[in-house]
């Protein structure tokens, strides 16, 4: 049987109340409405930008991590409370991929396979966070994390083209997921986004 290369609404009831308790355990909604990070055992976490999803590259990297692994399918939860928009199943295809962004690219969503081995928290404010143990981010983020977080600095680094406040507020959102690091386990970081 070939795998999927088709995104599916998670439409099941049982598996829609599965995915929200995941998703809780690495993400919340804070009470005055802000997307917080929920600190992991053993987990760090890489400020990125988010159009490194978009690449080819980090699709065939991440691809290559997920067969590997023996992981087909990822789930996307977007995040936004609003917008009552399901879960999707993602085929772990580069196809699979490119329709995600497709399809969730205007929100703020999860993403995280099965078992919650790790997760990618991507925001509508160009930055993306790459969650989950040392030895496992570099193949989530498509390569070596220093690298993403140094051509993160080269996107904003581009005098007169970001107005302050925006920078700024870019920035808030860079320290706040950095900020996840130096968390004891089960503490939020609790970012600028609104959900």
């Amino acid at each position: 049987m070939s795998q999927s290369t088709s995104l599916s609404v998670v439409s099941d009831p049982d598996r829609r109340t599965a995915l929200r308790a995941s998703t809780a355990r690495i993400v919340t909604r804070t009470a005055a409405g802000r997307l917080g990070l929920v600190k992991r055992p053993g987990w760090i976490a890489v400020a990125a930008e988010e159009a490194l999803l978009f690449t080819d590259e980090w699709r065939q990297t991440i691809v290559a991590m997920l067969e590997r692994d023996g992981i087909d399918v990822l789930y996307a939860v977007p995040l936004h409370s609003a917008i009552d928009e399901p879960p999707l199943e993602v085929p772990a295809t580069q196809p699979g991929l490119a329709e995600m962004q497709t399809e969730l690219g205007a929100f703020d969503f999860v993403l995280f396979p099965s078992g919650e081995g790790w997760a990618i928290v991507s925001t509508r404010d160009d930055i993306a966070a790459f969650l989950g143990p040392e030895d496992v981010v570099p193949g989530t983020i498509g390569g070596d994390p220093a690298k993403a977080r140094a051509e993160l600095e080269d996107f904003l680094d581009h005098e007169g083209f970001w107005p302050s406040d925006v920078l700024a507020y870019i920035r808030s959102l860079i320290a706040a997921i950095e900020a996840y690091n130096e968390l004891a386990d089960s503490e939020i970081t609790v970012l600028p986004v609104d959900v």
